[in-house]
């Protein structure tokens, strides 16, 4: 991170994305402890274990600030996004303006279309498309969905999974409604920096992707926890 002149860095623990959930999402929060002004949490929501996490969401976001919204992986979890046990997640980002921060791809389990009904049913909570959909088709249809509603970002990471600009879909849905990704671990961070900052565009239309707009939505959580709403 400091090589890259990354300040924040947000992330799931691998552990609570395939294995127990809640002791996962807890390690992640003890491990980043050291780090607790640069390193916050996506707090991984699988629905096979929402008996023991949803009695625990105002523990993990409102008692602490690490982390800052969900994390839903539905084509490894092999449950589709549109399943009505993810309902929990939706509800509470909803209420508390959080971001989610979606697997997205063009398959029978989080294609972006599958979210239609869903972002339009919970507007106060921000859904962010990770890796944009994927493939060709998928990525159609995040641009198509960020388009129809103002509370759907595009998320950049894994861009070269289609042959579609990655500047024509920031074209098309705006360049305030993209956020910077790099999956972490998964992916290589300086390829993805680098990749995302050669993009053949102004350099004012890339920097709000890198935080301003992630900043932005945070913000908007922290005024409604806080009442000012």
């Amino acid at each position: 991170m400091d090589r890259l002149g990354v300040d924040k860095l947000f992330l799931s623990a691998e552990r609570s994305l395939f294995a127990d959930t809640l002791e996962g999402n807890r390690e992640l929060e003890e491990i980043a402890k050291p780090y607790k002004d640069r390193i916050f949490g996506y707090l991984a929501f699988n629905p096979r274990y929402a008996e023991t996490l949803r009695p625990r969401f105002d523990e993990f976001f409102a008692e602490r600030d690490f982390f800052v919204g969900f994390k839903i992986l539905p084509s490894y979890w092999k449950l589709p996004v549109t399943d009505d046990s993810y309902q929990p997640a939706w509800e509470y980002a909803n209420a508390h303006h959080l971001p989610v921060l979606i697997h997205t791809w063009d398959d029978k389990y989080n294609s972006p279309a599958m979210l239609t009904d869903i972002a339009k049913q919970y507007p106060n909570a921000t859904f962010l498309l990770g890796h944009s959909g994927g493939g060709t088709r998928g990525r159609f249809e995040a641009e198509a969905l960020a388009r129809a509603n103002k509370n759907v970002y595009l998320e950049f990471c894994g861009s070269f999974t289609t042959p579609r600009p990655f500047e024509t879909s920031m074209e098309i849905v705006g360049k305030d409604r993209i956020v910077f990704g790099s999956d972490a671990a998964a992916h290589d961070m300086a390829w993805e920096l680098g990749r995302y900052l050669s993009l053949p565009l102004p350099d004012d239309d890339l920097i709000l992707g890198l935080g301003a707009t992630l900043r932005g939505l945070l913000e908007a959580g922290k005024r409604t926890a806080n009442g000012h709403e």
